[in-house]
């Protein structure tokens, strides 16, 4: 910190060195290695070879690992012309350009297998491989290519991928059957990030691709932007309220994401219901969403603005989440990329639920200060088979510790500033730290006057603390401060609610009337009009008592 304001306690710099050590996953953090990386393009995609300059000259990959291909902008490719144009071009490339090396060496006998000799990578310059806007990401069906000797269930006996997840296991090609899913006893779940290599395997595709070359460009300059200024904001989980049966999984991977993001000190929103966030729900500064579990884009995120930070992460857990992800109106991938979000995964055929990510996996692992590549990675139980990964894989959301990020927002002064406060005091009261004590310094603080973040931040304090009045101040400094739409929205919301708890119905009232006034797009008019009938009636203003009876009839037909 500078002079200018006075330090939060000092506990905070040990606190965020416990986090990371508890959760079994320190990571020496270092710059990610651009000569890690290689990218894929085509010369027949024009915008393909736009996207990997763009990305090579922000990054600074050598010009050396930008790999040719020739295959059409498409979709869908056959499994013939996905093994002639993409799986052995690439290989060869990276073969005569000294980034794999690859050579026969012994397998050791198990239990279930003799022991063999194989023809797999054995040296590695690099770890990523990325492709690029238009290139193919869906291998066909090839029943002629079914392993018949392989047991598996009927359901799972297909050979058709998604492109980049069937060719992250080229460092062992030829080792594994194309029937079914590979599980990945390489890499899922690592606390080591040093075991995602060639070498043990795992090549890590991930893909610059969306709605538009524009928009995959755009996933570099937001994934540098939030490594320089931090991923901050606020964390939603959208599970489905399941307790038992074949798909608990899906609401213990929300949950574990949850707990992640409450431990990483993230302000962080869990919902149990069996449907989707609605379309009214005031989602605010989103830098984590993860939910599941409907078809297409629905609720907040079917609207054409959403309010994603720099840096996001979202995903939406759905079996067909990225069988469309250069459209941004069908399935979930290209609607987020749309919409703003910087890193997603989705799954481009149906996977099962087992193999899909592991939302608590990936957000830990990047909490720990992991790369979106390594995370996305460590996070599939099963490859070979339809994850499709997008963003950039160097991209380290928490690669700076909390303290020192705070710091360097606050020595320039930076908008960000009092995001990054307020997840020091998060993880504070994560540890044990006194509310009341935190509440102080936090009020010390000359940026908190002005920040509706942090003004929201003490409400929240005060009421922990059951000091309802107090809580009413910071809420009306709050909402006349600068807030984007759906934080003013939402606070609104709150203070009406508690200014009406409070017997202060004159400015629950006024409170109401601001937020149909002045969010009037997305706001959930029944529920408010609701809210007002009684204290219309209340306060005796009769006209207004008729109009809302009038509306909230109106509204109930809709």
């Amino acid at each position: 910190m500078t002079g200018r304001r006075r330090s939060i306690p000092a506990v905070v710099g040990w606190y965020c060195r416990y986090f990371l050590v508890s959760l079994g996953l320190w990571t020496v953090l270092g710059r990610a290695d651009p000569g890690e990386v290689a990218v894929v393009w085509s010369r027949q995609i024009p915008e393909s070879r736009a996207v990997a300059q763009y990305y090579a000259a922000r990054r600074g990959i050598p010009e050396a690992q930008l790999i040719e291909i020739d295959v059409a902008a498409g979709v869908a490719i056959s499994r013939e012309d996905y093994i002639q144009r993409i799986e052995r071009p690439v290989k060869r490339a990276l073969e005569d350009r000294g980034l794999m090396k690859f050579a026969s060496t012994p397998i050791a006998a198990t239990e279930t297998s003799a022991g063999r000799m194989a023809y797999r990578c054995v040296a590695a310059r690099i770890r990523y491989l990325v492709m690029t806007w238009g290139i193919p990401y869906r291998i066909l069906e090839d029943p002629t290519r079914l392993d018949k000797d392989l047991v598996i269930p009927p359901p799972m006996r297909r050979t058709d991928a998604c492109v980049d997840n069937e060719l992250c296991l080229l460092p062992i090609l030829g080792q594994v059957s194309l029937t079914g899913v590979v599980i990945n006893r390489f890499c899922y779940n690592a606390t080591n990030a040093a075991v995602l290599s060639p070498i043990n395997s795992v090549l890590m595709v991930t893909r610059l691709d969306g709605p538009s070359p524009a928009i995959a460009m755009g996933l570099v300059d937001k994934a540098m932007l939030a490594e320089r200024d931090g991923l901050v904001g606020r964390a939603y989980f959208d599970l489905r309220g399941i307790t038992s049966g074949d798909y608990l999984l899906g609401d213990q991977f929300m949950t574990n994401g949850y707990r992640f993001c409450r431990l990483g000190g993230f302000e962080t929103v869990i919902d149990h219901r069996p449907e989707v966030f609605p379309i009214t729900f005031p989602m605010s500064d989103i830098a984590v969403y993860a939910g599941w579990y409907t078809s297409n884009n629905e609720g907040v995120f079917a609207r054409p603005e959403v309010e994603f930070r720099p840096g996001a992460i979202a995903y939406h857990l759905h079996s067909y989440s990225g069988e469309s992800i250069r459209n941004t109106n069908i399935n979930w991938v290209g609607p987020l990329l749309g919409r703003g979000v910087t890193a997603t995964m989705g799954c481009v055929a149906e996977p099962f639920l087992p193999f899909t990510p592991d939302v608590g996996v990936y957000l830990s692992r990047l909490f720990a200060g992991w790369t979106w590549g390594e995370a996305a990675y460590a996070s599939m139980q099963g490859l070979s088979w339809q994850t499709i990964v997008l963003g950039d894989p160097l991209y380290r959301p928490f690669g700076k510790a909390p303290e020192v990020l705070t710091r360097e927002l606050d020595a320039r002064r930076d908008p960000n500033f009092p995001w990054a406060l307020l997840r020091l005091v998060n993880l504070q009261l994560n540890r044990g730290i006194n509310a009341q004590l935190l509440m102080a310094e936090l009020e010390k603080q000359p940026m908190t006057a002005k920040s509706s973040v942090l003004q929201e931040k003490l409400a929240m304090l005060r009421r922990v603390g059951s000091n309802d009045l107090g809580a009413v101040v910071h809420l009306e400094r709050a909402v006349s401060l600068e807030c984007s739409p759906m934080q003013l929205l939402r606070l609104l919301l709150e203070l009406g609610e508690l200014q009406a708890e409070l017997g202060r119905a004159e400015d629950a009232f006024t409170t109401y009337e601001r937020a149909i006034r002045d969010c009037p797009r997305w706001i959930d008019q029944l529920s408010v009009r609701r809210k007002q009938l009684p204290l219309a009636r209340k306060l005796g203003k009769r006209m207004e008592a008729e109009f809302y009876e009038r509306e909230i009839k109106r509204l109930e037909k809709k």
